[in-house]
């Protein structure tokens, strides 16, 4: 390959390319990287990640001339967090995360229900204000029911899932509903309700 084919043919789509797959596999590995760690690492895997790659590229723009091997040695040290983060994920290195940060994020509450004979098992619903929870529906019966949440009877619906014949066990995540009293219903069989309180 002689010299004038490579630098107008074979680098300016070689580079390009090779760039691409680069940032492609960096891309994937840091989101499987931090999709496996808590919260708190991957923020901080983050964080260090790309401030090592900041550091890198301005030294390597600041210098007139840039060789392979301090090259290379600038990429490990940019990706040392991330290589950190991938031992933390494949459990080769244990962190613990003290007990102040697991109350930080706690987990959402669950807010149980059931049904059985086309009735609901209790007339008032409790659910927490503000705050997105789950809400565990048993429906003990062969007849399908659904659990409805409206601003009142006849309302705007503010919660509401498709109904499924029993016996099963659904978890459905509800959206922050405001302090108030609201109305729950089946939408198969209206009679089947209750008062919801959220505080």
């Amino acid at each position: 390959m002689n010299q004038q084919f490579r630098d107008r043919v074979v680098l300016p789509f070689a580079i390009p390319v090779g760039a691409l797959a680069f940032i492609g596999v960096l891309t994937f590995g840091m989101s499987r990287v931090l999709l496996n760690v808590s919260p708190l690492i991957a923020t901080a895997v983050a964080l260090m990640t790309a401030f090592n790659i900041v550091v890198a590229a301005f030294i390597i723009a600041a210098r007139a001339k840039v060789d392979l091997a301090q090259l290379a040695a600038m990429t490990a040290v940019a990706l040392l967090p991330l290589a950190i983060g991938g031992a933390v994920a494949a459990g080769v290195v244990k962190v613990t995360v003290s007990e102040e940060h697991k109350d930080a994020a706690p987990q959402a509450k669950v807010v149980a229900i059931s049904a059985k004979d086309l009735k609901f098992d209790t007339s008032t619903l409790a659910i927490p204000s503000a705050v997105k929870f789950s809400l565990k529906f048993t429906n003990g019966d062969e007849d399908p029911h659904n659990v409805e949440i409206l601003r009142a009877k006849g309302g705007e619906k503010l919660f509401s899932e498709k109904f499924f014949a029993g016996p099963k066990t659904v978890e459905w995540g509800v959206a922050p509903i405001e302090a108030g009293e609201y109305y729950f219903q089946c939408q198969v069989h209206p009679s089947m309700n209750g008062k919801v309180t959220a505080n």
